[in-house]
């Protein structure tokens, strides 16, 4: 249905059994460059975009 393998799965559910919805949530993302934006920068950015137009911040 999820259109998921069966160890995928299986390990969604060893980590959900292990550390319940927190561990499952966790994301771990590979080491790599540091991101451009601060973490409020980041937050920031996402607020504009989802209370303006492109039009309303083109005459900014």
């Amino acid at each position: 249905m999820l259109n998921l393998c069966r160890q995928s799965v299986a390990f969604y559910v060893s980590l959900f059994n292990e550390g319940g919805l927190g561990l499952l949530l966790d994301r771990k993302y590979p080491p790599g460059r540091e991101p451009f934006l601060t973490l409020e920068q980041q937050q920031e950015l996402k607020q504009t975009i989802l209370t303006h137009t492109p039009a309303e911040l083109a005459s900014s």
